[in-house]
């Protein structure tokens, strides 16, 4: 709604700490995505600007999140709802010195991996916006048909004519219709809908 923004800071879908996911740089694409619901420039951030919450289970662990890294997921959706227009380098400097120290290769090696780690669980687990392909009830584990008969389904219907949903106004479900013009035109055509997100649309 453009009332507030849930974000998902627990990792029921992106591999429950098990797995390293930085979700940060996902949050900045979020916020800084332009509805162009008011023009130009309307991004999530300014159209929610009331504020934003977030979903979030620690454990009981002396961490509270199973593992290190995963806290800088709490500590990175504090800083976006301080301030959203920070950027997610920034963001993760910023955590990577409070928690380990000033040293310069800690410092780029655990920014490396965790700048990089949500494309690359993304890649391995819902690949091209196919949509979370994992195992019923519990969320973990990549299973291809996990949900693909459920009602909650996200439906990748794979079969011998492809894969994919066909959400387009002219021939699918419609759903890219919900979007201002400047960006269900790019959606709408596959020519122009960007590759990562190309089976959802």
């Amino acid at each position: 709604t453009n009332q507030i923004l849930e974000l998902q800071i627990t990792q029921e879908y992106t591999g429950q700490q098990r797995h390293l996911c930085y979700l940060v740089p996902q949050w900045k694409e979020i916020l800084d995505f332009d509805t162009y619901s008011q023009g130009p420039g309307s991004t999530v951030s300014e159209v929610v600007s009331s504020g934003m919450t977030a979903v979030v289970n620690v454990g009981d662990d002396p961490n509270w999140t199973g593992h290190t890294l995963a806290q800088a997921n709490l500590y990175g959706y504090a800083r976006l709802a301080w301030d959203p227009h920070l950027g997610a380098q920034r963001i993760t400097e910023e955590w990577i010195t409070l928690t380990f120290g000033r040293d310069l290769k800690v410092l780029d090696t655990v920014s490396r991996m965790l700048l990089s780690s949500w494309e690359i669980y993304e890649n391995y687990t819902m690949p091209l916006g196919i949509g979370w392909m994992c195992n019923p009830n519990h969320h973990f584990g990549p299973n291809v048909d996990g949900y693909e008969y459920s009602k909650w389904g996200t439906y990748h219907r794979a079969d011998h004519f492809g894969i994919g949903v066909d959400r387009t106004v002219k021939n699918g479900t419609g759903y890219v219709g919900q979007y201002r013009p400047e960006n269900a035109r790019v959606y709408e055509s596959q020519e122009s809908c960007p590759q990562e997100l190309l089976l959802f649309f």
